[in-house]
């Protein structure tokens, strides 16, 4: 159980990497 919040932190980091890698691509 006290690994659920950990797979959502990471998660949640994965999402907001792809979000500033596709904003980063799309400003190029």
């Amino acid at each position: 159980m006290l690994r659920l919040p950990d797979i959502d932190i990471e998660t949640s980091w994965i999402r907001s990497l792809k979000d500033s890698a596709l904003a980063g691509l799309t400003l190029v």
